[in-house]
């Protein structure tokens, strides 16, 4: 059983499921919503060194939530599509997208080759 809702059918079908079991993903799908939110807070509002930016246009390929427009020849974040996956920030080559509290820093452009697998 992968999810809640997973759980919640099989309790609607009358088959026994563990305590144990729904404390941990009712724990897990917590936690993981909170994280995401922080993890937004972490990040900040995303802004373009405009005079870095090649207008390569990687940043708009690789995010995939579609949060990235090109307009103009630099990027335009629509923050309420982003998740704060860091795919913009680590594969732009110029590093010219950056945050608050993240400039120039913490880029990791080449994740491990499982991460990748995962994502495809």
């Amino acid at each position: 059983m992968t999810n809640l809702n997973g759980i919640a059918e099989k309790l609607i079908k009358g088959q026994v499921v563990s305590e144990k079991t729904v404390k941990r993903r009712v724990f897990f799908s917590i936690a993981k919503k909170l994280m995401s939110s922080m993890n937004m807070e972490e990040m900040g509002v995303k802004k373009v060194h405009k005079d870095r930016c090649t207008s390569c246009g990687i940043c708009s390929k690789v995010c995939p939530y579609d949060a990235i427009e090109m307009i103009d020849g630099y990027p335009v974040f629509d923050e309420s599509k982003c998740e704060s996956c860091y795919a913009c920030f680590n594969n732009c080559p110029t590093k010219s997208i950056y945050t608050k509290k993240l400039d120039g820093i913490g880029h990791y452009a080449k994740p491990h080759t499982k991460l990748v697998q995962k994502m495809k």
